[in-house]
């Protein structure tokens, strides 16, 4: 099940078998590592939070369900007693999907070739998929693309494509691998 970041966070509250409203979502936790999802972060309702010993009001949580829909909300299969088993305290140590989003990409023949807008989770397989890039006006002529007024956008850009996040994102793809996988908009 693909999800687009955007879609998810800020809009979604998670709702427990037992009809609690455990709290909104706020981000995702990964390991830069993999890019396995660690768990959805949200921020507790002062009753769940006591529920499930969080701590004070409105703390946070990670959250990763093994049973769950996705609809205008987040259903968990389980109670809030049952999920106790797998939340987790949410720690800011751990890096953040929100972190990656604005992050400019360079290929490996270090060229720039934009900037990070979306990110695509597949939350069945707790993993971060890809990436939607906001081509840098100067990557348009190397990709076989026609400049226009307004900025393209491509896809096709997954996590494995990526070598190394430091001060920016840099992939293990050369422009011209780029092309070879990059998808455009319909």
């Amino acid at each position: 099940m693909i999800t687009d970041y955007e879609s998810l966070v800020d809009k979604i509250d998670v709702i427990s078998q037992d009809a609690y409203r455990m709290g909104r979502i706020e981000g995702v936790r990964y390991d830069p590592h993999d890019y396995n999802i660690l768990g959805l972060i949200v921020k507790c309702e002062k009753e769940v939070s006591n529920m499930v010993g969080a701590g004070s009001s409105k703390s946070r949580i990670l959250l990763r369900p093994e049973n769950f829909e996705v609809h205008d909300v987040l259903l968990i299969g389980d109670t809030v007693e049952d999920a106790k088993s797998y939340i987790q305290p949410d720690v800011d140590t751990m890096s953040s999907v929100d972190n990656l989003i604005s992050m400019q990409v360079a290929t490996a023949d270090d060229k720039l070739l934009g900037v990070i807008k979306g990110v695509q989770l597949d939350l069945g397989g707790w993993y971060v998929h890809s990436f939607t890039i906001k081509l840098d006006k100067e990557a348009h002529a190397p990709l076989g693309l026609k400049k226009l007024l307004l900025s393209k956008e491509i896809s096709g850009i997954m996590a494995d494509h990526i070598s190394v996040v430091s001060d920016k994102v840099h992939l293990t793809l050369t422009m011209d691998e780029v092309k070879d996988v990059m998808q455009l908009p319909e």
